[in-house]
């Protein structure tokens, strides 16, 4: 979990200082919230006090997931163009994370106990999860909707070609002669 968190955090970071765009901008927070998240995750598995695990995850590991959509979204929205017309949507998902965040920390409605299990601890959701969820879900569906119609409307070309999806059902395997 740290490799994975440290090599996320450095692609972010060699994206950032390669160009330091909005969406560069966008980018890096994605991949830091990610690696936020990881490095989270890893603490959480190395560690075998309940109470610290669950203060762990309040405070570090959620920070890192609260931000994975907003982020996702806000890099969408850089990569389409579209952060000027869509600047107050992406502070208020921030918001709204941000609340998410604090009830977690306050509450116990989100991040609600930790149990131990014969394969070590895992961590229980309150009531607040399934708002959360549904959260996370909006906004990762509308960050794909959004990308499906500005390739739906690109005109067809390179640009086109190298944003769409690879489709495998034209390839074929290459034919091999013997002599």
């Amino acid at each position: 979990m740290f490799i994975t968190s440290l090599l996320v955090l450095w692609l972010g970071l060699y994206v950032l200082l390669q160009d330091k765009n909005i969406v560069s901008q966008s980018f890096f927070v994605t991949t830091a919230s990610a690696s936020i998240w990881q490095c989270g995750n890893g603490l959480i598995y190395s560690m075998k006090n309940a109470a610290l695990i669950l203060s762990i995850s309040k405070v570090f590991n959620f920070l890192g997931i609260i931000m994975i959509a907003p982020g996702i979204y806000f890099f969408t929205i850089t990569s389409l163009g579209l952060f000027e017309q869509k600047k107050r949507y992406i502070l208020a998902n921030y918001a709204i994370a941000l609340v998410f965040y604090i009830f977690g920390l306050l509450t116990d409605l989100l991040v609600a106990s930790v149990e131990e299990h014969f394969y070590g601890y895992e961590i229980v959701f309150g009531p607040l999860a399934i708002p959360f969820l549904l959260f996370f879900s909006v906004l990762i569906i509308r960050s794909l909707q959004l990308d499906r119609r500005a390739i739906r409307q690109m005109e067809p070309g390179i640009k086109r070609d190298q944003i769409k999806p690879v489709s495998y059902t034209h390839l074929t395997l290459p034919t091999i002669y013997s002599v």
